[in-house]
């Protein structure tokens, strides 16, 4: 029997390209890989599982809108597929405008998804003004001005290779990252549900149990090392059968714990 899987967490590189070469990009250099349809149809429907429910989707790279048709699609795959979603949020650098992907965004903001698409404009963003001015009709899209604290820049990447970052919380952060990440899923079972905290799809079609990102390419590469299309999710898994209450209090339990860590 199929299970029926609700994840709190889930996000999706779209892909590893970018118009950018920001120095302090922790991800590193740009990589020629894109979030496949595959992938996507895989996710949701399966032989092992269907996904019902989704709180917080966040979309990743890259420049997302490098890769315009898989994210049309995943729009398209949760409005027709229905699943629950409550919040959908996605970085873009202002530099790229893909009117039937924001259009697509709006379907899922009359749905009652939170929709949130922002920019970060700093001392390392430069963006277009004519592409802008577009984005910014739309009510879901913010832009965000900030002066980057080079000290408390996370020093992977491109960062590390620039010499930007504090070296001390540097270690500390990638301490966190290989402590709490991991290759194998957890789930929780909650009456007749699969639930999964952290769930996070590289635009290679890899997945890891991954409780934060930040991080560069080499080191999420380390921990998702399963395909999508080609492996199952429960291999090794966790099961833990506890219910919800159990879940949301563990998950506060980590993210205490998180920034604990990072406040030493």
């Amino acid at each position: 029997m199929k299970k029926l899987l609700k994840i709190k967490n889930l996000t999706l590189e779209m892909t590893r390209r970018c118009n950018y070469t920001c120095p302090h990009c922790m991800r590193g250099e740009s990589q020629n890989y894109d979030l496949s349809i595959e992938t996507i149809n895989k996710l949701f429907d399966n032989e092992e599982f269907t996904l019902v429910e989704v709180e917080d989707i966040f979309i990743t790279g890259g420049e997302p809108f490098y890769n315009p048709e898989a994210f049309l699609y995943l729009i398209e795959k949760i409005l027709n597929f229905n699943v629950q979603v409550k919040d959908f949020g996605c970085i873009v650098n202002g530099s790229i405008y893909e009117e039937k992907v924001m259009k697509s965004l709006e379907k899922l903001l009359l749905k009652g998804v939170n929709v949130k698409l922002f920019t970060n404009f700093d001392q390392y963003h430069f963006f277009e003004d004519s592409v802008v001015a577009k984005l910014r009709q739309y009510e879901f899209y913010e832009y965000r001005k900030a002066n980057i604290n080079n000290d408390l820049l996370y020093r992977f990447g491109r960062a590390k290779a620039n010499d930007l970052g504090d070296v001390f919380l540097t270690a500390e952060q990638e301490e966190f990252f290989y402590r709490y990440n991991h290759s194998y899923m957890r789930f929780w079972q909650d009456k007749d549900y699969l639930l999964v905290r952290d769930l996070y799809v590289t635009a290679k079609g890899t997945f890891g149990n991954l409780v934060t990102y930040n991080a560069d390419y080499e080191m999420i590469d380390s921990m998702c090392v399963r395909s999508i299309v080609n492996d199952s999710l429960f291999d090794d898994a966790i099961i833990k059968l506890e219910n919800l209450s159990n879940f949301i209090s563990y998950d506060k339990y980590e993210r205490d714990k998180k920034v604990k860590i990072l406040k030493k």
